[in-house]
């Protein structure tokens, strides 16, 4: 749930310089008022000299297309040079209105490219920029002529995202081992918008359990709560599934629509996080009683070609909670992450660096639907700091109940950046008493409405 390499300079040993030709460091793609890591606009021409070839127009060109909100598109770079053996290049994509924010995220190709974060790590970059480079492998064969990297994007999903640029940097080196007779190109800027919402649906619900939380997938949501809707139609055909970022929040909040989605619960539009074809992810409003919450999928919201869902009822509480789980099933461990250790409390059949609680270890559990907290949040707000709940609660692990003193804190989970908790998640902080070695059951109580069973952490 927890979610620059500086450039080599000129006069580094020629063994460093060849073991670069996966288009790294990252930074170096030309993105000029961008994050310190782009370096004030620099490009591989940093390092790398003798220029273009003559008549090098063509010689670099990327192949994009104006997307549709949040679906993935297959875009290329290709470069060709008759001269050079070894080809590399970097892309980024950015929003054209703030260079510093980027313009969707990226997949990395298999055998092809690799997604880099500003520190040089594999993304996801948590909603930061994101930096594609070419494989080693794929500089390959050292003959000269055209090289075609295909590149995976996901585009923003946002409904008020404006046009996003591509900034690429590629180098045709000669492979004598050294940054000397090398040919730079360089993309800066390259334009695509968004296209206006066309999705077809039509929406439908599935006959059973067609709204749940989104937790244990249990048929009530909580208010503020994080749920799920399970049908058809609801994206574009095929396509993969898209999750909010940072780019898609509306003043700083989530969406109410996202790849030209939205969802009505009681009329009203409610923050949505996730969309495919198949299953919505959002956030419920508040009730202030038990009852009945009418949930509408609309599609192409507020256009001349908007599409209306029908209506399915579901339960709908002011406390239902439930805990994640690393299944992603409600059952089986929780979702749970061991701060004493610094690692996932999980087996490891589960999470492969998993680790087991010891007596004295401090712990959080992380949940949805606990409920009003002492600083109310509208659905989509982010608790910027700690947010306890207000109604009274307790926790057990292994039928012994924790001592009030020993649960640190129940409420939101804070998140000030914005790129790693979410509106709606909860977290239980506390510390782990003496308990029998193995999996224990963890049930967590608010105003007296407890957790789903079957959710276990590992004790030693």
């Amino acid at each position: 749930m927890r979610t620059l390499v500086l450039f080599l300079a000129c006069s580094v040993a020629p063994v460093l310089l060849r073991a670069n030709v996966d288009g790294t460091p990252v930074g170096y793609a030309g993105v000029p008022d961008g994050v310190p890591t782009d370096h004030n606009g620099a490009t591989c021409a940093s390092c790398h000299t003798g220029g273009p070839p003559p008549n090098a127009a063509g010689r670099i060109t990327l192949s994009v297309t104006n997307f549709s909100p949040g679906v993935q598109q297959n875009i290329s770079v290709q470069i060709t040079d008759t001269q050079e053996r070894l080809f590399a290049f970097q892309l980024t994509a950015r929003l054209a209105s703030d260079h510093t924010q980027s313009g969707g995220t990226f997949v990395p190709t298999p055998n092809q490219t690799q997604v880099l974060c500003t520190n040089g790590l594999p993304g996801p970059c948590g909603g930061g920029v994101e930096y594609v480079t070419n494989l080693a492998a794929a500089a390959q064969p050292l003959t000269p002529g055209t090289r075609t990297f295909t590149i995976i994007w996901n585009p923003p999903g946002g409904s008020e995202v404006g046009p996003v640029v591509f900034f690429v940097a590629a180098v045709a080196a000669n492979g004598d081992g050294t940054p000397l007779g090398d040919h730079v190109y360089q993309i800066s800027g390259q334009q695509v918008s968004a296209s206006p919402c066309s999705l077809t649906g039509p929406p439908a619900f599935d006959s059973i359990g067609a709204v749940e939380d989104a937790a244990a997938f249990r048929p009530t949501i909580a208010a503020n709560g994080l749920f799920t809707i399970k049908g058809s139609g609801f994206f574009a055909a095929g396509a993969p599934g898209y999750s909010a970022t940072i780019t898609d929040l509306e003043n700083g909040d989530w969406p109410t629509e996202l790849g030209c989605v939205s969802v009505l619960v009681n009329g009203t539009p409610t923050p949505v996080y996730y969309v495919s074809d198949l299953q919505i992810y959002a956030q419920a409003p508040n009730f202030s009683a038990s009852e009945g919450a009418d949930v509408q999928v609309i599609l192409n919201p507020g256009a001349a070609n908007e599409i209306m869902g029908p209506v399915y009822t579901a339960s709908a509480a002011p406390v239902a909670p439930t805990l994640f789980t690393f299944s992603q099933t409600g059952a089986g461990n929780a979702a749970a992450f061991d701060a004493t250790k610094n690692a996932d409390l999980a087996d490891t059949s589960v999470v492969a660096t998993g680790v087991s609680a010891s007596p004295g270890d401090l712990i959080e559990l992380f949940g949805t639907g606990f409920g009003q907290t002492v600083d109310p949040l509208a659905p989509g707000q982010f608790a910027l700091s700690l947010d306890p709940v207000v109604n009274p609660f307790s926790v057990t692990i292994g039928g012994v109940k924790i001592p009030s003193d020993d649960i640190l804190y129940v409420g939101l989970a804070p998140d000030p950046t914005r790129q790693n908790n979410a509106p709606g998640l909860y977290v239980v902080v506390l510390v782990v008493p003496k308990l029998p070695a193995g999996d224990q059951q963890v049930t967590v109580t608010v105003a007296n409405s407890s957790t789903q069973g079957q959710v276990t952490v590992p004790i030693q």
